[in-house]
């Protein structure tokens, strides 16, 4: 079986996203965000420890729900800061209009290329850095944010100004927030390598997701709503499924490609949220929308097709080089680790 390229991955996870946001739209209409989170977390977790049930029975419980020895911490910060991301992304449009939040979040593959370098040592090359300004630009136009970044106008309308202003600010720094967790978060998942389980990760994600969505529903405002079952459970499913696809992909495609390459494609998520709601929910696409529409798509294929330059595979190959070295310091503990505890050897998946 040919291995799946990290690029691939990556557009295939960005499409899932894309169909998993234009279904969570259609249904947080009738039904509070922190509930289609809590859905969608407890049903993708539970399938995704049964996958890893099935495609690793090698596993012990404890590498497939911890991971690795030594690779707790990387697991754990995946996972809690995962969640914590996504719930603030859901929370800041009370505040603010999805356009706005489109610009400002994705400033996290910035973010991601900016911190590798010093961080991990991945110099992003000539076709990343292209790829990343025209991903950068198009989300931009895509979501006409860039004449609304220093707007005062929130999404939800409020008579009192200073209120208005507040609620704006607020907004603001949830988006920010949730936009610094998620450069994290991946960076996390580049630092565990292929030590860890995609599923493993992808476990770690929506466990937490699920406590943050229940914990919210439980203690906070937001009072859980009865779904329809011929319109929003067959929404609700789709969000689950795609979740549940698209996180392994996720956590593969930031373990196989040095991390602002893998960054850079995320913007193509933009591009498939342009695509499919001008398709499904007649969304107007004026000249702008369709030029950065294409910004992206160029940037997305020059990442793709155009390797990094000179010095940016020398520094991948050295990465590599690197991470073998590493696995074979630690045979002797892993067997060790084996041997006391029935684990079997750190692997990771290839999807």
């Amino acid at each position: 079986m040919r291995r799946l390229s990290g690029e691939v991955a990556m557009v295939m996870c960005t499409l899932l996203y894309a169909v998993e946001s234009l279904c969570a739209k259609l249904v947080e209409v009738r039904l509070p965000s922190l509930e289609l989170v809590a859905f969608r977390s407890t049903v993708a977790g539970a399938l995704t420890l049964a996958v890893s049930v099935k495609a690793h029975p090698e596993m012990t419980w404890g590498e497939r729900l911890r991971g690795p020895p030594g690779f707790f911490h990387l697991v754990l910060l995946r996972g809690v800061l995962g969640g914590i991301a996504f719930s603030l992304l859901y929370s800041s449009l009370h505040f603010v209009d999805v356009g706005e939040q489109t610009a400002i979040f994705f400033t996290y593959p910035l973010l991601i290329t900016t911190f590798a370098w010093p961080l991990l040592g991945e110099r992003a090359g000539c076709a990343t850095a292209v790829a990343l300004l025209c991903g950068c630009t198009g989300t931009l136009l895509v979501s006409r944010g860039a004449g609304k970044l220093f707007s005062t106008t929130p999404a939800v309308k409020n008579t009192d100004d200073d209120a208005a202003s507040r609620d704006h600010a607020i907004g603001l720094t949830l988006t920010l927030l949730a936009s610094v967790f998620t450069a994290v978060t991946y960076l996390t998942i580049r630092v565990a390598g292929p030590h860890v389980s995609a599923l493993t990760l992808a476990f770690a994600f929506h466990l937490a997701s699920a406590l943050i969505g229940l914990g919210g529903l439980a203690l906070g405002p937001q009072s859980p709503a009865m779904p329809s079952l011929s319109r929003d459970l067959p929404l609700m499913c789709t969000v689950a499924c795609t979740s549940l696809v698209g996180q392994p992909l996720l956590n593969y495609s930031y373990q196989a490609l040095p991390a602002s390459r893998a960054a850079s494609l995320n913007y193509l998520q933009v591009f498939w949220g342009f695509l499919l709601g001008a398709v499904f929910l007649r969304e107007r696409s004026g000249v702008v929308k369709l030029a950065g529409a294409l910004l992206i798509t160029a940037g997305g294929i020059c990442v793709a097709y155009v390797k990094g330059d000179a010095g940016e595979d020398d520094e991948e190959e050295e990465a590599l080089a690197a991470r073998e070295k590493e696995t074979t310091t630690n045979l002797t503990t892993t067997t060790t680790y084996r041997a006391i505890d029935g684990a079997s050897p750190p692997s990771s998946d290839v999807p």
